[in-house]
Parts: C-alpha cells; structure tokens; sequence
C-alpha cells in the first residue's frame, strides 16, 4: 500500500467524523478528534490554539457567516510521513449569511496510541 492510500485509508473515516461533528455543531464530539496542542490556522487573519479556543472561533464563525446550508470537499489528497498524516483539498459551503464560501485547506494529523488526532488545521478562503 502507497504512502497515499495508507493515509486515506487510516484518516479518511476520522476526517469524516470530525467534519460531520463540526458541520451538525457537536463541538463536544468534534473535539474529541483533536490533538492536545491543536492549532488552527485562517490564513492572513488569525491562529487558534486549543480546543476551548476552537469551540470560541467556531461560535463567532456562526456570528459572522449563519449556519452552512450545504458543504462539499474535492480534490482531496493524502500523504503519510512517519508519525503524521497531510490531508489537504478544497471545499465549498453555502452559509445563511454569506453565501457561497469557497476555499482550500490543509490539515495535519497526528499519531496518538492507535490512533490520530488533529494536529494543524489551516484554511484558506478564496
């Protein structure tokens, strides 16, 4: 199995889940799947660290753009390299407030005992 497939086949159900948790607003849930020293990143406005500040950006992201009516990923690619997953890909989302919202993203993942967890969250809205 390639690098690639490996990290698809290991990542893809927990990228999946977090997405889902995180799109039905079970920010409880969706923190489950995040690394203790969890970063996000929104390129060229701010960092977060941690999942308390995670579920703080999530609340004002609901503030400023509604809710998302629809959402979808393509493009997606996924590297393995040692202790550590890359996902990286597109996605598209509807929001009450906004719109259509489009832009591009790179995720790390993390191993943690038997499985992985979120490292590094960066998005990048077009």
């Amino acid at each position: 199995m390639s690098p690639s497939e490996e990290a698809k086949t290991v990542i893809k159900p927990l990228f999946d889940d977090y997405t889902k948790h995180m799109k039905d607003h079970e920010l409880d849930k969706a923190a489950e799947h995040l690394d203790p020293n969890f970063v996000a990143v929104r390129v060229g406005k701010k960092a977060i660290f941690g999942r308390e500040q995670l579920k703080k950006e999530f609340e004002e992201s609901i503030e400023e753009y509604g809710k998302a009516t629809s959402s979808e990923v393509t493009e997606e690619e996924y590297v393995m390299v040692g202790d550590f997953a890359v996902v990286k890909g597109h996605f598209e989302a509807t929001s009450e407030k906004k719109g259509v919202v489009k832009g591009k993203f790179t995720q790390i993942w993390r191993k943690h005992g038997d499985t992985y967890l979120l490292l590094h969250d960066e998005v990048d809205l077009a």
